[in-house]
């Protein structure tokens, strides 16, 4: 599904993986490439791209 995401444009993307749960917003953007993610997180509602970087930034220091 990463791959399905990501090879939309990130306008049509960044709505849809805005409006998935945590879990799974957060298994798509990470399996991308960090443009791609950047892109999508861009057009995001503000508030979400933050909250899902945070979880981003919490899951990688996890993981360290």
């Amino acid at each position: 599904l990463a791959n399905v995401y990501g090879s939309m444009a990130p306008n049509e993307a960044a709505p849809l993986v805005g409006r998935l749960e945590d879990e799974i917003a957060l298994a798509l953007v990470e399996r991308m490439p960090g443009k791609r993610m950047g892109q999508i997180l861009s057009l995001m509602d503000q508030e979400r791209a933050i909250e899902l970087t945070k979880s981003l930034t919490d899951k990688k220091n996890l993981s360290d």
